[in-house]
Order: C-alpha cells, then sequence, then structure tokens
C-alpha cells in the first residue's frame, strides 16, 4: 500500500511538471503585465558576447519568471503563503487596517553605482548628497528654488500598522536635517498629510503609493502659503470632483494580494479647464484640460493627470482674458502630476521628469524665463534613484 502511494506521488508530480512543461510553451507570451504596469521579459536573442559575459543565463531566468504559466496565480498564492505565516506583509508590501497597503522594503543608493537590496533603512552619504547638490542650486540658479518631498505612503500612514514609527520616521527627520544644513527651502507635509490620514480624510490611496487629489490638493495649499500667496487659493470646494471606480495601484500589483479592495480614483476640474493647453517638447498639443480620460480604461489610472509620463510638458492659460501670468518650472516625479492642475490656476508650467534625465534645471529656468522652480519628488525616490544628485 505505502509503494503505490509512493507512485501515485511521483505520477502526480510529474503530471504536474509536465503540464506546466505543455503550458509553458502553448500559451503565448505576454509582452505587457497589467497587473504589474511594467514590460515583460521575452526570449532572449542568442549572441556570443552575451556568452562569454555571462548575461544570457541572466537573461533566461527573467524570461522563465516572466513567462511562467499562470504567473499572476502564483504571485498571488505566495503572497498569501507569507500573511499565513503572520508576517503581515506580502513582498515587501505591509498590509493593514481597513486594507492600507505600503511598501516598507526598497533597494536604496550607497553610491552612483552600487544599491543595498531589500531593506527599511536609508544610506545617509546619498541623501547628504543630494541636499548638497540642491544647496549648490540654490545658491547658484537666478530664481527661487523650493523643494516638495513628497511623504512615503508608509509614512503618512503609520498609524495602520503595526510597524515602528521611528523606523518610518528616521529618513523623513535625516532628508530634513541635511536640507536645513544646506540651506534648501523645503516644505514639510507629512505632519499635516498624517493628522488628516489620521482624522479618516483620504489623502493617500489604499492600494497605490501616490497622493489622492485631496492630498495633491493639500501641497497646493502648502506651497501658496509657503510663497505668501495664500490670499489667491481657490478652495476645494470651488472644484468639482469626479469619481472613478476600480482602481488597482502599484502597491497592490506588487503585494500580489487579489482580494484587497479597489481604490476610488477622484480628480477636480473647473468650468474654464478646455482652456488650459497641454503641449510637449516639440510643441504639439497633447490636450486641453489637466486629464486624459482614456487612461481610465486601463490599469494605470493615475497616468490620467497629465497624460501619463513625458519628458518635459508646458501648461498654458490660453482663455477669453488672457492675462501676464508668471511661469513655474516643475521638475518633478510622478507626484507632481496630480498637483499641477492646482497650481496651473495661477501659473504657466514648464514639466521635466527628473527620470528622464530632464536634470539641467538652470538651463530649463533660463530657456523657459521661469520665475521660479518647485521640484516635486517623493522621498522613496531620494533613496531608491540618483536623479537628484545629478541637477546642475
Amino acid at each position: 500500500m505505502k509503494k503505490i502511494s509512493h507512485i501515485l506521488a511521483v505520477v502526480l508530480f510529474l503530471a504536474v511538471v509536465g503540464s506546466l512543461a505543455v503550458a509553458f510553451w502553448v500559451i503565448p507570451d505576454k509582452a505587457f503585465s497589467e497587473n504589474e504596469n511594467r514590460v515583460l521579459s521575452n526570449f532572449p536573442t542568442v549572441t556570443p558576447d552575451k556568452v562569454i559575459e555571462g548575461e544570457l543565463s541572466e537573461d533566461f531566468n527573467s524570461y522563465f519568471t516572466d513567462q511562467f504559466p499562470f504567473r499572476d496565480k502564483w504571485l498571488t498564492l505566495g503572497s498569501l503563503t507569507h500573511l499565513a505565516l503572520g508576517r503581515g506583509e506580502a513582498n515587501g508590501v505591509l498590509v493593514g487596517k481597513d486594507g492600507q497597503l505600503a511598501v516598507r522594503k526598497f533597494d536604496t543608493y550607497i553610491s552612483l553605482t552600487e544599491r543595498a537590496e531589500d531593506t527599511d533603512y536609508h544610506n545617509e552619504v546619498h541623501l547628504r548628497n543630494a541636499a548638497e547638490v540642491l544647496g549648490r542650486l540654490t545658491q547658484t540658479v537666478a530664481v527661487p528654488v523650493t523643494l516638495l518631498p513628497a511623504p512615503r505612503t508608509l509614512d503618512v500612514t503609520i498609524s495602520a500598522f503595526d510597524y515602528p514609527k521611528s523606523i518610518s520616521q528616521a529618513l523623513h527627520d535625516t532628508l530634513h536635517g541635511y536640507l536645513s544644513e544646506k540651506g534648501v527651502h523645503s516644505v514639510d507635509l507629512l505632519p499635516e498629510l498624517r493628522k488628516m490620514y489620521d482624522a479618516g480624510e483620504y489623502v493617500y490611496f489604499r492600494t497605490d503609493h501616490h497622493w489622492t487629489t485631496l492630498g495633491a490638493y493639500t501641497a497646493y495649499r502648502a506651497i501658496m502659503t509657503e510663497w505668501g500667496l495664500t490670499h489667491e487659493i481657490i478652495p476645494y470646494e470651488n472644484f468639482e470632483i469626479h469619481a472613478v471606480e476600480n482602481f488597482y495601484g502599484t502597491t497592490w500589483s506588487r503585494a500580489g494580494l487579489s482580494f484587497i479592495l479597489p481604490d476610488t480614483l477622484t480628480y477636480a476640474t473647473m468650468a474654464d479647464d478646455s482652456q488650459y493647453v497641454v503641449r510637449n517638447d516639440k510643441g504639439d498639443t497633447i490636450m486641453t484640460g489637466f486629464v486624459d480620460k482614456t487612461y481610465f480604461e486601463k490599469k494605470d489610472k493615475y497616468g490620467a493627470f497629465m497624460s501619463g509620463t513625458n519628458r518635459l510638458l508646458t501648461v498654458t492659460y490660453e482663455g477669453d482674458h488672457p492675462t501676464d501670468r508668471p511661469r513655474l518650472l516643475i521638475a518633478r516625479d510622478s507626484f507632481a502630476s496630480s498637483l499641477a492642475p492646482f497650481l496651473a490656476r495661477h501659473f504657466d508650467l514648464v514639466m521635466v521628469d527628473l527620470s528622464g534625465g530632464m536634470t539641467n534645471l538652470s538651463e530649463y529656468a533660463e530657456t523657459y524665463g521661469c520665475d521660479r522652480i518647485l521640484i516635486v519628488y517623493n522621498m522613496e525616490n531620494f533613496v531608491t534613484a540618483n536623479a537628484i544628485t545629478r541637477i546642475n
């Protein structure tokens, strides 16, 4: 009887492996993962150089990992296993109250070429270098510079997790300490956003790493106040707020927990939105207004703000009663996309994507005749990317 059970186990194992092997070759390769919002690896090209340098095995490993049959299901199973083991997280994403998700682990730069993988901690030398670069920019550029370090989800929503607040706070305190030391004019949003979140206000998404429209409006209000323009702030209730359901963000994709309920994405409009024209670096009109609604049919619904990722955008008011408006250069990551519609009510905008290599801010400010520079950059990017250290 024991022999028969062993044989059955072997047969079952071989059947599963064989079925997966057949499925691997029968199921067509996918070029893009909607869940993860990224391009997947396809069958590698074999070249002598790759064989000699040992790159071919890495390429095949990435290919097999990305194209494994029923990959999304296996990722979900792995994430559920982590939760069942009592870790309170999946794939470096914490799972908190009311389905709140927040990335805990990231790959942090130690130098321009070296990174530490999957860590809670930041490298102080890298942060100090970033602060020094921003300090030099502040001293040398001809117009005022303001930095807005957008807080991480974990830092704003820390009350939702059984996680040491001291670790969450360390990145914030270290960076702002260096910025102050180097004379960088920065806006600290964390206390206000955390207070609003704890009061039950919807300032950060549950399934995504971005702030919501209310969170972006809070940033707009803080910036205008910092610049002495409090009297120009448009009340939130003056905007018409629209809702888009079934938004699953990047953090949900990383966690792989399909049972977490989706977010509601909102966006704010006013009656004259069509009089604002958005153009790319070639001067071609991308759209009027600030929201590309075609993104609402995709998983990346947040990309609707300013029509996704663009290396350079300009936003100008071209209404019936044009005015001589000041021009603002926004050096940014994706957090600025939902913030820009509010600032565009007061400034013509030039927006450059720091991750796209658009780091010569002195030149852009002069070329476009900008009156101010605003740098909008998520706190996590300060440690996981090196764009800030390349600014000049």
